[in-house]
């Protein structure tokens, strides 16, 4: 006799040994599965720039495409049971064309650039998911209970373009105060299809739909510099951005074939620039403000059948102010040494109704309140024009959140992490040979 009390328990009727908490093992990077554990990236990639210099002005054409194909496979119910394991691929295709046209004017005090540009994209992705497997190999004799197909493969296709005009100019109020002023006009059309399929019995039980949006938004930025001397300068600005509403292709049910918004940003900043010590003495600071609407997150959410899916939702209001610091010295010949501070208080100020699970009480996902990097370098010239060199790099972070929904089981715990790298480049720089790690 087997009582089940839950999918679990169903599971453990057909499985010896059960899948319980005898699995977990002490080490976070050790666990007993025994499935799909890979990823590759196969991709190339083509780009044309081409500058036509007319002295007062200039035309630029600056053209891409890349093509690529990723594959992956994760077991993450830490047991040689197939509680759930999924294997993803993804192939996609992608163009870019920019024009830009740039010039100087007003006796050289205006430096200035407009352009339009496009872009699309076509993408194929595939997930299958085998979700509580064993309640479909069982195989106990009669009379026995059905055979449960809970695994899924799930495909989705989504074409996108995106087209923009735009402009920035720069203008010298006096010998040390300039104006930069730009504009930007963007628009965004998407188009998604998707459908789901059982894995053992072939049912195509989410029929293949489709869902269309377009966006647009008009961003920019605002901004003074003044130039103390020519190796001090202070700048103060104000900037608007957008991020591109989308379509959430992964979900069960009509409900969560969902639109998302765009996202809205205002971002101010205040900045010094300087160098010191004959320019081997750099410091840069900068804060900055910024009031971010309809803020675009993604949240893991389990479906009717125990899979995992992926949704973008606009679930809140926020603010973020932070400080960086970067300090670049060079003491001798050949040796440089850099280190930088970073801090960043994010809080939300507003949850979006019916966002689920929440609060304003937490964290950004992966945002530490601040991080510390140290590194040093020194290339020593070689007879002939060879060079060798030396690199240490030290990173600490602090403790971050890994999802939108804050829990004690994805944090990030606050950690150091070291570098180092040894490379001896021929003369002219034709090759390179390092060692790192």
């Amino acid at each position: 006799t087997c009582p089940p009390t839950g999918p679990v328990a169903l599971v453990n009727c057909f499985t010896d040994p059960d899948y319980g908490p005898w699995y977990v093992t002490d080490d976070p990077y050790v666990s007993y599965s025994s499935g799909s554990n890979y990823y590759t990236l196969d991709g190339w990639g083509a780009a044309l720039n081409v500058h036509w210099d007319r002295g007062s002005w200039a035309l630029r054409s600056i053209t891409g495409f890349r093509h690529q194909r990723i594959g992956s496979g994760l077991d993450p119910d830490g047991s040689p049971i197939i509680m759930f394991q999924q294997d993803f691929f993804e192939e996609s295709d992608h163009f870019s064309q920019e024009f830009q046209l740039s010039g100087l004017a007003f006796g050289e005090r205006l430096n200035w650039v407009a352009g339009v540009y496009y872009a699309s994209e076509d993408a194929m992705m595939q997930s299958g998911a085998l979700v509580l497997q064993p309640l479909w190999t069982q195989t106990l004799p009669p009379p026995r209970p059905p055979h449960i197909d809970n695994s899924t493969t799930f495909r989705m296709w989504q074409d996108s373009k995106s087209a923009a005009a735009f402009g920035q100019g720069t203008y010298q109020l006096t010998e040390k105060l300039s104006l930069t002023a730009g504009a930007r006009y963007s628009q965004d059309e998407k188009d998604a299809s998707r459908e789901r399929q059982r894995v053992n019995t072939g049912v195509l039980y989410i029929p293949r739909a489709s869902i269309d949006e377009s966006w647009s938004a008009v961003s920019g930025r605002l901004g003074f510099e003044y130039r103390w001397n020519p190796e001090v300068m202070t700048y103060v600005s104000a900037a608007r951005g957008y991020k591109g509403g989308g379509i959430n292709a992964a979900g069960i049910t009509t409900q969560e074939f969902t639109i998302f918004d765009p996202e809205f940003l205002w971002t101010y900043e205040l900045g010094l620039r300087s160098d010191w010590l004959d320019q081997r003495l750099r410091f840069n600071v900068s804060a900055f403000y910024s009031d971010y609407k309809d803020l675009q997150f993604r949240s893991l959410r389990v479906d009717p059948s125990g899979a995992p899916i992926n949704l973008v939702d606009n679930v809140a209001a926020a603010e973020i102010t932070g400080l960086e610091v970067e300090l670049i010295a060079v003491p001798a010949p050949g040796w440089e040494v850099s280190a930088g501070f970073g801090y960043m208080d994010a809080q939300y100020n507003e949850i979006e109704p019916g966002t689920p699970g929440v609060t304003k009480a937490m964290k950004f996902p992966n945002t530490p309140e601040w991080s510390l990097t140290l590194s040093s370098q020194y290339t020593r010239p070689l007879p002939g024009g060879a060079e060798f060199t030396g690199r240490v790099d030290y990173a600490y972070t602090a403790e971050q959140q890994l999802t939108v929904i804050n829990t004690p089981y994805l944090v990030q715990d606050a950690h150091p992490m070291l570098n180092a790298r040894l490379a001896y480049r021929s003369s002219g720089g034709r090759w390179e040979v390092a060692v790192f790690g």
